[in-house]
């Protein structure tokens, strides 16, 4: 009998952990969606330069302000396929993911100051409702978690530039030393 009101703190604890770990985890998978659809969606931008075109909304190089819906073409269209390949569409998941996709040029994305001369940027926002399934005995409601990520082209020339990560374990640096004379 004295054992009882323990084992429901301790259960309503256990609760909450799990129900904030999973929230966790959605918001890592959100970060890992608008990640990689802000990258997918800049560098067709910067293929689309590349080869020639200018820098100007349209067609392919799409400016757009949030929308519910993704374009049927264009570089904001594969935004939206990236996030899709990592778990991520609006109204996803039964209702509670949403997703944003937007860009712009020559102005500042929104909710950041401190980006130095950005010619074309694109932002996607992704959000998260995790159900309380454990907590919600204890009148808990859920959770929202969610990420943005922000990728641009900027005007100005960057000096080249090598940069080796993890040198240890690469093939050509490291701790075993390649023998030319063998």
């Amino acid at each position: 009998l004295f054992a009882l009101p323990w084992l429901v703190v301790i259960l309503g604890v256990a609760g909450l952990v799990l129900d904030a770990g999973w929230a966790v985890y959605q918001a890592r998978k959100a970060q890992t969606a608008v990640d990689s659809a802000a990258m997918a969606a800049i560098s067709a931008a910067r293929g689309l330069l590349a080869a020639g075109s200018r820098m100007t909304c349209g067609e392919h190089l799409q400016c757009a302000e949030a929308a519910p819906t993704c374009p049927a073409t264009g570089n904001l269209k594969l935004a939206c396929d990236y996030a899709a390949r990592n778990g991520f569409v609006n109204q996803g998941d039964s209702g509670r993911q949403t997703l944003l996709v937007e860009s712009g040029l020559g102005s500042m994305p929104p909710g950041l100051s401190y980006l130095p001369s950005t010619s074309y940027w694109v932002q996607v926002t992704a959000r998260h409702r995790t159900p309380a399934w454990f907590s919600s005995i204890f009148g808990a409601a859920g959770l929202t978690t969610g990420a943005r990520a922000t990728a641009s082209i900027f005007k100005k020339a960057v000096a080249e530039s090598l940069y080796l990560l993890n040198r240890r374990d690469d093939c050509c640096f490291g701790e075993k030393q390649h023998d030319p004379g063998r």
